[in-house]
């Protein structure tokens, strides 16, 4: 079958490129040379036989003789001289032809939908194939006479688009490969690949041959391949291959020309939750609606891209005016913070952005995207939601926390954490109902380090998760010391519930050390019922009071989400936050507040706790109120477990030497 097609092929090419070819074949020049040969050499013979033999007086008339036929035998043989020559250029034109054949039928057997085209030397199609006119959606007439140029759409050689790219060949009389063209047949677009080499006649330009292929599927593959190569293949924005593309020109522009641009990292608030709770393809679609919003607030110079996740960067060339970009960021949040309609729930997110100004936040693409993600985590850091431009005083602050992330991993491994218990008194009579256990630091040059001090840094490293981890094992092995009667709260990082099963984790403590689950109690933040959403918390914590735990909201009263929740989520305890307890007496606003939440945990059947309680009057007020517990100044400071007794009156008993315990808790941290 590929024989016969390069046979067609072959036979269509020679009509195209030699119509007026010699019809029969040429007398052979090797036999007109011998033929003039021989008459040369019997009119030599001739002449020295008549030299030889004959009279003096008739050898001139003789000579005469004799070279008078042969003269015109000479004559006679001039045409047949000229239809060898004719013929030998006929023959080295054909073989150029062949050649030309050759080349255009290198590939022709073996690539389907291959089809010959040639155009006269005014680069008009000629001779238009049924084929040809198939592929181009018009009738062969039509096409015919038609220039090459004006067929060919959208398309370029290297930096030249197609139609000159042809226009140029022929002027030049120069072959063309691999010219590829965006034709529309019959409506529809489609993508050609040709080639074409100029063909002669008797030295004279007579037009152009050759073949062009359907491409249209390569070509939409290709282009689909570039298109992932620089652009997020989820939400089509650019990807962080294009962004460091774009970014690497702002700065080759700032060096040459000194032109200002600007960074914005960005960073979803709340965004892991709707991924944990409702699944990675809610979370996907979630991502789709927020990438169209970004795009819908910038200009078409910008450009915002996906680095991964959720995280995005916005490049904004030629912008360096501060107040600008301080509106662009307030739009950008107040985008980010309206409610989006997934799976047909209403879910809100929000958004810190991170902003640097090259070249006042650096010179560099490093640099600056440093310094942009220094300003993103100050943003975080003060609550999210908002934006926050570089200032150098942070650079000096991001080393600072970037050295304090390394010694907290070391003081992990070092056995530099501890904590300390702070008991809880019940209002009833004044006894210790139990303890709470409170993280520090005991830092090898700093001293002992507060929560507040170090906490923010293991929440950004990821670090957190294996120090709650951690605190929930020294919690179940301070348990096994203490009396029966007492039990210790721990604080559960709402990170630790996202990255992790908790309820695993503390099964295998209190398996650990032995210990009943009913002395734990977990506390939680209003942070889990926001970032984790109602389905993915109530799951976790219901797992946690089948393995008999008790579950305590800590800092209850400060959040927005509270009152909504608690019908929902099986609490045991509420523990109302320090600040409302501290204004209790001088604020009749925190007053109320303190008993409505009361009166409302006693019609749901919640104990309360208040913490943060450091005078008389606070104490007595809360007690009145319906508070069962306090915890604060007032009743007792945190102490390490041997000091408890102290408080208590009840005896610790001595650490165990090797506790099983002990190895999980170090094989946790490691």
């Amino acid at each position: 079958m590929g024989n016969r097609l390069a046979s067609r092929g072959t036979a269509t090419i020679r009509r195209a490129i030699a119509p007026s070819a010699v019809a029969a074949s040429p007398v052979k020049a090797p036999i007109q040379n011998v033929h003039y040969a021989s008459i040369l050499a019997l009119i030599t013979a001739c002449c020295l036989a008549i030299e030889v033999m004959a009279p003096d007086g008739w050898r001139p008339a003789a000579s005469w003789l004799l070279f008078a036929p042969a003269c015109g035998l000479l004559v006679a043989g001039i045409p047949a001289l000229l239809v060898a020559r004719r013929a030998r250029r006929a023959e080295q034109l054909a073989l150029e032809k062949d050649e030309l054949i050759g080349l255009l039928l290198k590939d022709y057997g073996g690539e389907r939908g291959d089809w010959v085209w040639s155009c006269d030397a005014e680069g008009r199609l000629r001779g238009v194939s049924q084929k040809f006119a198939l592929h181009a959606g018009r009738l062969a007439g039509v096409l015919e006479g038609t220039l090459l140029a004006d067929l060919l759409g959208e398309a370029r050689i290297g930096k030249v688009s197609a139609p000159d790219a042809v226009t140029l060949a022929m002027r030049q009389r120069q072959p063309f490969y691999n010219l590829e063209a965006r034709i529309v047949a019959g409506g529809t677009e489609c993508n050609w690949r040709m080639a074409g080499k100029p063909v002669f006649h008797e030295g004279r330009f007579a037009g152009y041959v050759g073949t062009a292929a359907n491409i249209t599927s390569e070509f939409r593959a290709r282009q689909t391949m570039t298109y992932l190569a620089y652009n997020d293949g989820l939400t089509g924005l650019a990807n962080r291959v294009q962004f460091q593309k774009r970014l690497a020109e702002c700065i080759a522009r700032l060096e040459r020309y000194g032109t200002a641009f600007t960074l914005l990292y960005l960073d979803l608030d709340k965004f892991k939750a709707v991924n944990d709770s409702l699944g990675h393809q809610a979370g996907d679609r979630l991502l789709i609606e927020v990438a169209k919003r970004l795009a819908a607030q910038l200009r078409k110079a910008d450009l915002v891209a996906r680095l991964g996740g959720d995280e995005f960067a916005l490049i904004l060339p030629d912008t360096a005016d501060p107040g600008n970009v301080a509106n662009l960021a307030m739009r950008l949040i107040h985008q980010t913070c309206l409610p989006f309609a997934i799976d047909g729930k209403e879910l809100s997110i929000g958004v810190s952005i991170g902003i640097a100004i090259a070249p006042d936040n650096g010179n560099d693409a490093d640099q600056i995207v440093r310094n942009a993600d220094v300003a993103l985590y100050r943003a975080k850091a003060e609550g999210g939601d908002s934006y926050c431009f570089f200032e150098a005083a942070m650079d000096a602050e991001a080393h600072e926390q970037h050295a304090l992330e390394i010694e907290l991993g070391e003081a992990l491994e070092r056995g530099e954490l501890i904590f300390h218990l702070q008991p809880m008194i019940r209002t009833v009579d004044g006894g210790v109902h139990g303890l709470e256990a409170m993280l520090r630091w005991n830092h090898p040059t700093r001293g002992l380090m507060l929560p507040a001090a170090f906490v923010p840094v293991a929440e950004r490293s990821g670090l957190i998760d294996q120090i709650s981890e951690w605190k929930i094992f020294e919690a179940c092995r301070a348990l096994a010391r203490l009396p029966e009667h007492l039990h210790i709260a721990v604080n559960v990082s709402t990170r630790h519930f996202r990255n992790a099963d908790v309820a695993s984790v503390v099964a295998e403590a209190l398996k650990a050390a032995n210990v009943a689950a009913s002395r734990l109690e977990i506390e939680v933040t209003e942070g889990l019922l926001i970032e984790n959403l109602e389905d993915a918390a109530a799951d976790a914590l219901a797992a946690l009071k089948r393995l008999g735990t008790s579950i305590s909201l800590d800092h209850f009263g400060t959040g927005y989400s509270s009152l909504s929740c608690l019908r929902k989520f099986d609490f045991d305890r509420l523990k109302i936050d320090g600040s409302l307890a501290a204004a209790a007496n001088s604020d009749a606003d925190a007053r109320a507040t303190l008993e409505a939440i009361m009166a409302l945990a006693r019609s749901l059947g919640i104990a309360v706790a208040c913490e943060g309680v450091e005078t008389t009057a606070q104490a007595e007020f809360l007690g009145k109120a319906g508070a069962s517990m306090l915890q604060g100044e007032f009743c007792a400071r945190p102490m390490p477990l041997a000091d408890v007794a102290l408080v208590t009156g009840a005896e610790v008993a001595p650490q165990p030497a090797a506790p099983a315990i002990a190895r999980r808790s170090d094989a946790a941290v490691a």
